[in-house]
C-alpha cells in the first residue's frame, strides 16, 4: 500500500490511528506498523470497547529537529541533485520514523522526485540492527523505517534517507527540500509514545548555468 502498488481500504492494513487510537485515520502509515508490531507483541493489544473507539492520548517521550541538506550548492538544468535528511539531536528511544518530503521554489521548471532510499552509513540511525522495515513512495514524498523490537538510543546528527530529484531542463532559481512538520511526518518511541518534532530546516540549492558546487 505505502509504495502506491495496492489501495490501503482493499487491504484493511489501515488499522489504527496515531498513538493509541484504535480506529481507522484514514491513513496508511508508520502508525499502523507500529501497531501491529505492539499488537503481536502483547504490549498493546488494542482492546477497544464496542462503539465508537476512544482516541487515547499520546505521550511526548522527547524531542528532536530535523534537517534536510543538499549534497550541492547548485545543479545545472537537466541534472540530479541528491538531498540527504538527518535527525540533528540524540534520542533515548526511537523505534520508527515516517518523512514526508516537499521541493518548493524556483523561477521555473520543476524537480522530479527519481529516488528514496537508505544508504548503508555507519551514522544510520539504525546502523548494525538486522529487525528493521522500510518503506517508499516516490509518488506522494513519503517514506518509512522502524524497528520490530523496541527503539534503541541514537546519536545526534544522526542520518535518515536520502531523497534524488531530477531537474528539470527549464528549471532556475533557488529551489527549497522542506521536511513537512504538518504533513505525514512522524517519530516514535516504543509503547506508542511521541518524540516531538520542534522544527525542520530545509535544504537549499540554486539551478543555474555553469560548474555545480559540491559541497564539502
Amino acid at each position: 500500500c505505502f509504495d502506491g502498488t495496492s489501495v490501503c481500504d482493499d487491504l484493511n492494513i489501515d488499522i489504527g490511528g496515531p498513538f493509541g487510537a484504535c480506529a481507522p485515520d484514514g491513513f496508511c502509515n508508520i502508525h499502523d506498523a507500529n501497531h501491529a508490531l505492539t499488537g503481536f507483541s502483547g504490549t498493546n493489544p488494542c482492546a477497544c470497547p464496542a462503539g465508537a473507539a476512544p482516541t487515547i492520548g499520546h505521550q511526548i517521550v522527547g524531542s528532536a529537529s530535523l534537517v534536510a541538506a543538499a549534497r550541492q550548492r547548485s545543479i545545472r538544468p537537466g541534472g540530479e541533485i541528491e538531498v540527504d535528511v538527518f535527525l540533528n539531536e540524540p534520542l533515548d528511544d526511537l523505534r520508527g520514523y515516517q518523512l514526508d518530503v516537499a521541493v518548493h521554489g524556483g523561477r521555473s521548471g520543476v524537480w522530479e522526485l527519481k529516488d528514496i532510499r537508505i544508504e548503508q552509513r555507519a551514522d544510520h540511525v539504525f546502523a548494525g540492527l538486522d529487525d528493521t522495515f522500510d518503506a517508499f513512495n516516490t509518488q506522494t514524498g513519503q517514506m518509512l523505517c522502524g524497528l520490530d523490537g523496541t527503539g534503541v538510543a541514537t546519536s545526534g546528527r544522526a542520518y535518515l534517507a536520502t531523497y534524488t530529484y531530477g531537474v528539470s531542463a527549464d528549471a532556475s532559481g533557488t529551489f527549497t527540500v522542506d521536511v513537512r512538520r504538518e504533513g505525514q511526518t512522524f517519530l516514535i518511541a516504543s509503547d506508542d509514545g511521541e518524540v516531538d518534532l520542534t522544527s525542520s530546516s530545509p535544504a537549499v540549492a540554486v539551478v543555474a548555468h555553469g560548474r555545480n558546487r559540491r559541497l564539502r
